[in-house]
């Protein structure tokens, strides 16, 4: 027997790490009813795109439902529905008491990283580039706060320092599934004691910007300029601007010491180059890509661009949250 086959679940869910979680669900018999955002346009043609998890809800034959607003025509529907209990992982919105209320045994989120360190809405980001030594998914029940409930579990993962956004998003997603199954018979039979979070080392992450990817290597060592690199890979991909001139660098990696002030492209050798960071460590380059052009190797990079090595990069856009350290 399917240890949630007698449970009536609404599921919240939008992005691709939202998914293992809903599969998980259905998989282990409960009845599911999906909530996701509704589409919204992207790329340069601005076309509409459904969201991973209606996708997955799709081939799953769920019922789906993309309120613009969460309102009393929305609680209403839910009401009416009478679930057991709301699950939420990375939905898009906050959730207020009318509708927290409606659930026989309230919302319980699916937060990818060990709370109450990396509140909001870039956890995974924010992990790797403050260079945690582990990152984690913890369940928790949700209250009025952002990601301040207690909690019910947590699992961590050791990181090794090579991690990007899109390599660890995966692996805490599927974590998280997992451990949200696991501890839900528990917590329905009121065997799961709910513990408050701790009240040091909270930190809260913001919605990502494009400007905080600038690489500003005025102000930032070398370490943290490849933490960045790695944490806003694959989005918003981080960027530098010289001559005007804009480049995504894809992958990088730390270099010895340069005699060059911080901010200045330079070769090191036929085949590589970086760019030297505030603490005159240089970031090398592994992956470049030009505005409009395709991803470039040091060497090719080297032979496009001769005239831009020697010079500095420009000066970062304001404002910048990245590290200083």
């Amino acid at each position: 027997m399917k240890a949630l086959a007698d449970k009536k679940i609404l599921f919240f869910g939008t992005p691709e790490f939202a998914v293992p979680s809903l599969t998980a669900l259905v998989e282990h018999g409960a009845a599911v009813r999906c909530v996701t955002m509704p589409e919204k346009p992207v790329g340069r043609k601005q076309l509409l795109r459904a969201p991973p998890v209606k996708r997955a809800a799709e081939q799953l034959g769920l019922a789906i439902l993309q309120p613009e607003k969460l309102n009393e025509e929305f609680r209403d529907s839910v009401r009416s529905w009478n679930p057991d209990l709301a699950v939420v992982a990375a939905y898009g919105k906050i959730f207020r008491p009318a509708l927290l209320s409606i659930p026989r045994h309230g919302f319980v989120n699916v937060h990818p990283s060990l709370l109450p360190r990396h509140r909001g809405a870039s956890p995974i980001p924010e992990t790797i580039r403050m260079g945690d030594a582990k990152a984690g998914v913890t369940i928790m029940q949700l209250d009025e706060g952002l990601d301040t409930g207690p909690i019910l579990a947590a699992r961590t993962y050791p990181l090794h320092g090579d991690e990007t956004t899109g390599t660890l998003t995966p692996v805490l997603a599927e974590m998280g599934a997992i451990l949200l199954v696991e501890i839900l018979p528990a917590y329905f039979a009121g065997t799961l004691t709910p513990k408050p979070q701790p009240t040091v080392g909270v930190t809260l992450t913001k919605i990502l910007r494009k400007e905080v990817a600038y690489l500003d290597a005025r102000s930032n060592t070398a370490d943290a300029l490849e933490r960045s690199v790695r944490a806003y890979t694959p989005w918003p991909g981080s960027w530098f601007c010289i001559d005007g001139m804009r480049f995504k660098l894809l992958r990088a990696h730390t270099e010895g010491p340069s005699s060059r002030p911080s901010g200045t492209l330079v070769a090191l050798n036929e085949k590589s180059c970086g760019i030297v960071a505030s603490d005159r460590q240089v970031l090398a380059i592994d992956s470049v890509q030009p505005e409009s052009g395709r991803p470039l190797e040091p060497a090719a990079f080297l032979n496009g661009y001769q005239k831009l090595f020697g010079k500095m990069l420009d000066e970062a856009p304001q404002p910048l949250t990245q590290p200083t350290t």
